[in-house]
């Protein structure tokens, strides 16, 4: 149809335009969809990685597509809490120079002391909404500063997605908006905010951990005391060079295939309590010669020597058994010292008892003879 005056009626641009309304939520929803699936991927893939770095452009470039922002930074903590560094920043990256320059530093890299003002605008909620860049961050950058980004950008409000652990935070995503736009996808934020969280927790766990093994690594290697190393099965892993030192071994491959179960030094009544988990330490003669018998190994040594040997089982978080770390020393010296104080000390009884009986015969002696006077 048309108008008198030869347009065409707006009835049906009205149809086409309640067509595309009653399509938005269907629209929304799909794209919600396809962004909590992304999310999931994502969060999977990041957990299932086994190195011990962490991609964070690849995570602050998703919390950008997830919350709708306009800017995206990823902040991780010390391990007090406190202090932080912006490990990545994502957005037109034309704009990120031209803010940096602004602002006069880099802002990937760039560490943020403790600040006792935002921390307590944030510390009570994990999403945090500001009106303004300023309103966030008036203690840490001046205000032309913050207002010549505002202005410059188009910058709105700005939220802060707090990530903690045991309410301490680890890490936070600042997140910039345009004018008149507001944070997307609450819930997906926060999911998405809380696998990063599982992500920073255990690679700091991780790092803890290779920290630790390096330390102990190194002290059994540096240790005057003979260090051996077993798997739950008995299975030996490894050996300090005290150990090898001590049984006369040149090189851990002759070793390789040693099991301590197998052990005949070990006596049978130890070596259930070792299958038990239980820590053992006794003092024991361990003689070279069973060993060349037995074929366990090569040695330069024979003969015996006595040793003061501590099995300390060694068992994971739940429980179970890992292996045994066993401290060897070589206590012949003073097993020689003790054989001869004792020796000593016997002799010296010997001698006591010869004295005394001695001693004693003389006073009947003197006895008889103060009789014999007393009778003439």
């Amino acid at each position: 149809m048309k108008n008198i005056d030869g347009n065409k009626t707006p009835e049906n641009d009205n149809k086409n335009h309640v067509i595309q309304e009653r399509e938005m939520p269907s629209i929304i929803s799909q794209q919600r969809d396809i962004i909590l699936k992304k999310t999931l991927i994502v969060s999977n893939e990041l957990l299932d990685e086994k190195s011990s770095n962490i991609d964070f452009i690849k995570i602050t470039d998703l919390i950008l597509e997830i919350s709708g922002s306009k800017y995206a930074s990823f902040n991780v903590f010390d391990a007090d809490g406190r202090d932080f560094t912006t490990v990545a920043f994502s957005g037109l990256s034309k704009n990120i120079k031209k803010i940096s320059s602004i602002l006069g530093f880099e802002l990937v890299g760039k560490e943020w002391k403790y600040d006792p003002v935002r921390e307590s605008k944030i510390k009570d909620n994990t999403i945090n909404r500001f009106k303004t860049l300023h309103d966030l961050s008036k203690s840490a950058l001046p205000d032309r500063i913050s207002s010549l980004v505002e202005r410059v950008f188009n910058i709105g409000p700005v939220y802060v997605v707090r990530i903690q652990k045991n309410n301490k935070a680890i890490g936070d995503f600042t997140l910039l908006f345009s004018q008149n736009s507001e944070l997307q996808n609450i819930d997906i934020v926060e999911l998405f905010s809380s696998q990063v969280g599982l992500l920073i927790d255990r690679r700091i766990s991780d790092m803890n951990l290779v920290a630790s093994e390096s330390r102990l690594s190194s002290f059994i290697k540096n240790s005057p005391i003979a260090i051996e190393q077993y798997d739950a099965h008995g299975k030996l892993i490894d050996v300090n060079p005290a150990c090898l030192s001590l049984f006369g071994i040149k090189s851990k491959k002759e070793i390789e295939h040693f099991s301590l179960y197998n052990d005949p030094n070990i006596s049978d009544d130890h070596k259930k309590e070792l299958r038990q988990a239980k820590p053992i330490r006794y003092e024991a003669i361990f003689d070279f010669d069973k060993v060349r018998d037995s074929k366990l190994y090569n040695s330069s040594k024979s003969g015996k020597i006595w040793l003061d040997v501590m099995i300390t089982p060694t068992t994971g978080n739940n429980g179970v058994l890992e292996g045994y770390l066993l401290e060897i020393q070589d206590i012949s010296s003073r097993k020689v010292s003790s054989t001869k104080i004792n020796e000593n000390v016997k002799e010296l009884e010997n001698l006591n008892s010869i004295m005394v009986g001695r001693e004693l015969k003389m006073i009947e002696l003197k006895k008889e003879i103060e009789a014999l006077k007393a009778h003439t």
